[in-house]
């Protein structure tokens, strides 16, 4: 069910200039007759619209009041009309009886009193409580599957009135609330004039906005009554503003996907019709709509400038999307394109016999170019083979420290989580011999990441406060998950049975050893018996779980790979190789982004956006120096 509902500001009853004892009263054009007020007009206007097949009626009227129009008309002599003493607002109201019996029914219209001696900057909480009182209407409606369209009289109030109105209206439309006919009482004329295409004109600039700010054109295609689904020209738009349409529609439509060649493609064409509509429209005149786009387009050609032209520059369409906010699309475009944006800059260049080798390491199957297989894939054995003896060894250092700080916490002993002493130092001293830290020690060094350091800190954290106080595990076991995890492990530890065994009494007996192990009567033997196991009889895996691992950081064994074949000859680079080994980092911890993304990973961390902004912000400036 529809339900139409009106919005207007009501104007005050004027007087006749002639004869100042009786009310102006003016006839207008067609069905609506003699009217006393303005806004009558407009309402009787719309009473006589169709919806459909069938005339509006309306089911309630919101209207904004001045004290004025609350107060009774200054008039001297009364009328069969207008009493003494009736009030602006009841006139009003008693004009419309014969063609809305309802109008003077409790709760028919909602009043939202307004002060017209407020300065225009402080009307903003009348527009509110307008816009409140009516979705509080609509909310109801639409809880019972029903539609509310709002209609709107421009007429009445002071001169600043119409903004108010669309204010509300704006307000309205952006929460869904359909707009039916938009209204303007032409007492010169005697007519009421629909003048929803004056409004129309705020959805066309919003949506003029839209799409150079974001892309997105679907507000432009509504607003000149386009099907989506079908894209079919409507009579009334020309072909050339058409092609225009449908060029900036092709762009909305690629830059979500953000394939590169279709993407290209939509830039080229959104750049051939703005060139054709600019010199077509510019050439024969335009009509109404092709005026309307032409005056809208200086902006959009502004937002487009550095990416519009007979060439697509890859460099300045990433720093397009970064700017406009996307950086999914940019993500995608920099993973995809920087290998390219190298090679054809000559940024990059190989030997032949590189070039060979790469290739003949592809799989026949693959179909990538082997340029980017190169940054993807190849790694040089030589360069990076010694990476993965690196990690390894790192990895066991850490546990050893970890499995000493973790059991030094135990012991209730506090001993340094970071900084010169913590973790990360002593590992960097175990490790400081490795053949990757001699080919390449400060790349080696900052390549080692904890997977979840945050996590072991708040560990660490929990097990020295365990140490300081014993006292808290007497004749009781905690109800922690840590805790579980360790005397698990403990238990496991201490049973003499091998895996394989009888999977009933294998369980019967850890359950009876661990109730044994938790019933103790001493916390400070619970946890002397923990920190024992965790110093050096904790196995590797448990170690691994319980308190995290190194890893390298996305992108390590491809720039040890790089650096030797840059050593090596097969790659040679014209910029300086530290800029270079700069990009090739944010590359690989984009490129690790992007795998995190297309995989919706549940473990990432908030603020990700801000963190993509500034490696794009730090990778930039360096292809743009290119």
């Amino acid at each position: 069910m529809r339900h139409h509902i009106m919005l207007l500001m009501l104007s005050d009853v004027k007087t006749d200039r002639k004869n100042p004892k009786r009310v102006s009263m003016v006839e207008y054009a067609g069905a609506i007759g003699d009217c006393g007020v303005t806004n009558e007009s407009a309402v009787r206007h719309l009473l006589l619209s169709k919806d459909g097949d069938r005339n509006i009626s309306l089911d309630k009227m919101f209207l904004f009041a001045t004290e004025k129009v609350q107060e009774p008309i200054e008039i001297e002599q009364p009328s069969p009309d207008v009493a003494l003493g009736i009030t602006h607002f009841g006139y009003f109201k008693k004009r419309l009886t014969d063609v809305l019996p309802c109008v003077e029914e409790s709760g028919f219209i909602e009043v939202v009193p307004y002060d017209a001696r407020m300065p225009i900057s402080e009307t903003r909480r009348f527009v509110l409580e307008m816009a409140e009182r009516i979705m509080d209407y609509a909310e109801a409606k639409k809880a019972q599957g029903d539609t509310v369209v709002l209609h709107a009289d421009l007429t009445g109030g002071p001169r600043h009135a119409v903004m108010l109105m669309f204010a509300v209206m704006r307000l309205l439309q952006y929460n869904g609330i359909e707009i039916g006919k938009v209204l303007y009482s032409n007492m010169g004329l005697k007519i009421v004039e629909e003048v929803n295409d004056v409004y129309g004109i705020f959805d066309l600039i919003a949506g003029a906005d839209e799409f150079a700010q974001f892309g997105s054109v679907s507000a432009i295609l509504r607003y000149f009554g386009y099907d989506k689904k079908i894209l079919a020209r409507p009579p009334h738009i020309s072909e050339r503003l058409h092609q225009l349409l449908l060029a900036m529609h092709g762009f909305a439509e690629e830059i979500k996907v953000c394939h590169y060649g279709a993407f290209a493609h939509a830039v080229e064409e959104l750049s051939k019709a703005l060139k054709e509509f600019r010199e077509g429209s510019e050439a024969d005149g335009a009509d109404i709509n092709e005026g309307m786009i032409a005056q809208l387009r200086f902006r959009v050609e502004e937002e487009y400038r550095e990416i519009l032209g007979e060439k697509i520059d890859d460099v300045k369409l990433l720093r397009w999307c970064v700017n406009h906010g996307y950086l999914q699309q940019a993500l995608t475009l920099f993973t995809e394109r920087v290998p390219a944006i190298l090679t054809e800059r000559k940024i990059l260049q190989f030997t032949e016999d590189f070039a060979a080798k790469v290739q003949a390491s592809m799989r026949e199957t693959d179909k990538r170019s082997w340029v980017f297989y190169l940054f993807a894939d190849y790694k040089d054995s030589k360069g990076a083979g010694q990476v993965d003896a690196f990690l390894a060894n790192a990895k066991k250092a850490y546990r050893r420290i970890m499995q000493a700080i973790m059991a030094d916490a135990l012991d209730g002993k506090e001993t340094a989580f970071s900084g010169e002493e913590g973790w990360a130092a002593q590992l960097h001293r175990s490790v400081a011999k490795e053949s990757a830290v001699k080919y390449w020690s400060e790349r080696a060094q900052e390549s080692l990441v904890l997977e979840n350091e945050e996590d072991v800190r708040k560990i660490y954290e929990k097990l020295l406060a365990w140490g300081r106080n014993p006292q808290e595990f007497q004749e009781k076991a905690p109800a922690d998950s840590l805790w579980d995890s360790l005397a698990d492990a403990l238990c496991e530890k201490q049973l003499d049975m091998p895996e394989e065994a009888d999977k009933t009494a294998r369980e019967a007996l850890k359950k009876e050893w661990h109730e044994k192990f938790c019933a103790q009567r001493y916390g400070k033997t619970k946890l002397k018996a923990l920190e024992k196991f965790v110093r050096g009889n904790m196995n590797a895996n448990t170690a691994d779980k319980i308190f995290s691992n190194v890893s390298l950081v996305p992108g390590t064994k491809e720039l040890f790979s790089f650096r030797y074949c840059l050593e090596q000859g097969g790659i040679s680079c014209r910029i300086p190789h530290e800029d270079f080994y700069a990009l090739l980092d944010i590359y690989y911890r984009l490129k690790e982004e992007r795998n995190q993304s297309n995989h919706a990973r549940e473990d990432s961390k908030p603020g990700g956006a801000k963190e993509l902004r500034s490696l794009f912000e730090e990778a930039l400036p360096l292809l743009e120096r290119f």
